[in-house]
This record gives structure tokens, C-alpha cells and sequence, in this order.
């Protein structure tokens, strides 16, 4: 008797610890068919690594939330809805943005405009950040093109 209950509650073990995996993977594929995972990742609502070591003041975190947000829009509007895809996949993958735009074969129009948009950016940028934090960004730059990071030229 004591026999067959340790083997039923091996048994019992052994199925909850296979199956578990299983139920989460399952979960994982109830979603609608072609539509990626919403992720954190791909909206950005943090600050840059660079920018958080300047000490922002809170006014100046939104406002350079907004210019990103605003930003990532319009080079949305840039893209074809196959780019726009591509770029989706690769951003929720955790590839590096400038990598990501760098593969959708973009026209020589749509690299001048964003070209534009991201000087157009970088002014912005600048504009609200005071003498001494565009210094320190100017200090940390050279780390930053070192590691792939956004200000790279």
C-alpha cells in the first residue's frame, strides 16, 4: 500500500513538473496569428542610458520623451508597412534601432528624411539641455560611439 502511494505522488510530481513548461508555452501561442508580442521594449517611455547620467531635471525627461516619441512617429510615416514590420520584429528581438533601419533597404528618400528627422532631433535635444549637461553628453559621447551607442557619427 505505501508502495503504490509514493508512486502515485512520484507520478504526480514528475507530470507537474513536465507540464508546467508545456502551460506556460501555450500561453504563449494564444495569440492572434502575425501579431507580435506587445513588449516594453518597443515603446519607448525610459530615458536613454546617456541622457539619464547628465541629471535631467523632470521637465526635461518629458519633454525628451515627447521628442522621441514624436520622432519615432514620423520615421513610421517614412517606412513602407513591410518596413515598418521588419522594424517591429527587430526592435522586439532587442536589435539595436540604427542596425534595424540600417536592414530594411531604405530608398536614398527615406534615409535623407530621416537624416533630417534625427538632426532635427539632435537640435531639439540640445535646445532643452542646459551648458553643463551638453558638456557631460559631450564628455560621455566617445563611450558611446565606442559601444554602438545613439550618438555615433
Amino acid at each position: 500500500m505505501k508502495l503504490k502511494k509514493i508512486s502515485l505522488i512520484a507520478t504526480a510530481i514528475t507530470l507537474t513538473i513536465t507540464a508546467a513548461p508545456l502551460l506556460a508555452k501555450a500561453e504563449n501561442n494564444t495569440k492572434i496569428p502575425g501579431e507580435l508580442p506587445i513588449q516594453v521594449a518597443q515603446v519607448q517611455t525610459q530615458i536613454p542610458p546617456e541622457f539619464q547620467k547628465i541629471n535631467l531635471t523632470d521637465n526635461q525627461k518629458s519633454q525628451l520623451t515627447e521628442i522621441f516619441q514624436q520622432n519615432r512617429e514620423e520615421i513610421k510615416q517614412i517606412l513602407t508597412p513591410q518596413q515598418q514590420q521588419k522594424l517591429k520584429r527587430m526592435s522586439a528581438s532587442g536589435q539595436n534601432k540604427r542596425n534595424a533601419l540600417r536592414s530594411l533597404n531604405l530608398s536614398r528618400n527615406q534615409r535623407d528624411q530621416i537624416r533630417e528627422i534625427m538632426q532635427s532631433q539632435r537640435s531639439e535635444i540640445e535646445s532643452i539641455l542646459t551648458d553643463q549637461q551638453k558638456q557631460e553628453l559631450q564628455e560621455l559621447r566617445p563611450n558611446f560611439q565606442r559601444t554602438g551607442g545613439r550618438f555615433r557619427r
